[in-house]
């Protein structure tokens, strides 16, 4: 903390009322202990600040205005001579402004004795300045104010009208009114909806470079064809003739007045805006063959399936980890009481191997380590000792999958309930709703209705 902070401090704990004709003296004896910087920027914007709140009343208002006056100018130098004339001159100029009558007041003072309050008495034509707020409400709503309102408005000046009937214009502005609210929430809703797609991306780690990743394993996987890169631009692909059933991926790949058979993109930002491009996104047919076949290849037994490597190993930075670790991954599904897939998602849990000692690591350290994989290829010495170390760990490794599964869970169900009550919740708000609507429907039918012409 600097020295102007520790003032600052000082000066806001301040609460004696000192008039500002003491503010020298004040400084002089404060000076007289303490050697004062020149005021910064954020003192007195402290100051300021503190002065605009809000007081209770306007005695509290100036006490505290006086105060802060007080408090800043002391730490100001005494004015030169021009300055004070300058200040002289303001002042003398202020007061005879003060002096003078505001023009502007005074026809209005005028036009209300005139018309609105004549030999003294009140009439009914102060009703006007209460339909002018009206008027502002339906131009706010309307855009404008219809013409007959205007005329009214206008009538009403000249002192032909005593009442203004906006009956009218507020009638035809509701359904405009509803309108707007709805666009309102509409907008509200899309917002939400689109926070809470990031958010989804995010924790599932949706990119344009893993869906490319998944397809291309995939076509790999499938012994189709690899994608063919366009030289011109980075990101966009070929689909190369594909075979089997695969061969419908392609559908929709042609343009619809030209017929040219167009590339395709995982990257939404250079799709959007043109339509020489395909979006192949995550409904894509070709991207979930892709993942079925890849996640089919994932969960089968890794006796008859050989297509697919079930362990690889990565390199690190060192600040990310001091010893080397071991992570497995394991499918996390939860189904409901009639069998129905509720959620499914991919778990992590492992551990560093630190003097032949397996010690659990955190999820959020499991995390910042495979998204520090460098890509670097592990020396093959290095992988044949840490083969070697299988046996000592594997009990360890899966024991500590089974923990972070359990935890994962507790909280699974915990959202699962929430979710469930305030589903219930929704519902019945919009069954009670429904059920006093139609209430009110039927005690309106035998009642009279007045008809207008």
């Amino acid at each position: 903390m600097g020295q102007g902070d520790k003032i600052s401090t000082l000066i806001s704990q301040d609460k004696i009322d000192r008039p500002l004709t003491n503010a020298q003296p004040r400084a002089q004896e404060f000076n007289s202990g303490v050697r004062l910087t020149p005021p910064t920027v954020g003192i007195l914007q402290r100051q300021w600040e503190a002065n605009e709140e809000d007081f209770a009343d306007d005695e509290e208002y100036e006490e505290f205005t006086e105060s802060a006056i007080a408090s800043t100018s002391s730490l100001f130098r005494e004015l030169t001579a021009q300055e004070q004339q300058s200040l002289d001159e303001m002042k003398a100029l202020a007061e005879q402004a003060s002096q003078r009558p505001d023009t502007k007041a005074t026809e209005l003072l005028n036009w209300i004795n005139t018309h609105i309050r004549p030999d003294g008495n009140w009439s009914k034509q102060r009703v006007i300045m209460r339909a002018a707020l009206k008027v502002n409400n339906i131009r706010e709503d309307l855009g404008k104010v219809g013409p007959v309102i205007a005329a009214q408005v206008e009538e009403a000046m000249l002192g032909k009208r005593h009442q203004l009937d906006t009956s009218i214009a507020e009638r035809d502005s509701e359904p405009v009114r509803r309108m707007l609210k709805f666009e309102r929430q509409v907008r509200d809703q899309i917002e939400k909806l689109r926070e809470q797609l990031q958010e989804t991306r995010k924790s599932l780690h949706l990119t344009p470079d893993n869906i490319e990743s998944v397809v291309k394993i995939g076509l790999d996987l499938a012994e189709q064809p690899p994608l063919m890169a366009v030289e011109a631009e980075k990101e966009v692909y070929r689909l190369p003739a594909l075979k089997g059933s695969w061969a419908s991926c392609s559908e929709g790949l042609a343009h619809p007045h030209s017929g040219e058979i167009r590339p395709i993109s995982f990257n939404p930002d250079i799709v959007t805006g043109r339509d020489d491009v395909v979006l192949v996104h995550l409904n894509h047919r070709l991207v979930q063959m892709c993942l079925r076949l890849l996640r089919a290849e994932v969960w089968s037994n890794a006796k008859t399936s050989t297509r697919l490597h079930r362990v690889c190993a990565e390199i690190v930075p060192s600040s990310e980890l001091e010893s080397p670790a071991v992570i497995a991954y394991g499918r996390l599904l939860i189904l409901g009481g009639d069998s129905q897939r509720l959620h499914e998602e991919v778990i992590t849990a492992g551990g560093i191997l630190k003097a032949g000692r397996f010690s659990r690591l955190n999820v959020m350290k499991i995390r910042q380590a495979l998204q520090s994989v460098t890509g670097e290829s592990v020396p093959e010495a290095m992988q044949q000792r840490l083969l070697a170390l299988w046996e000592t760990y594997q009990q360890p490794l899966l024991r500590s999958l089974e923990v972070r599964m359990e935890e994962r869970t507790k909280g699974l169900e915990k959202a699962l309930q929430e979710r469930c009550e305030k589903e219930m919740s929704d519902v019945t708000t919009i069954l009670q709703e429904l059920a006093d609507s139609i209430r009110q429907e039927l005690a309106s039918v035998n009642q009279p209705q007045q008809l207008e012409l």
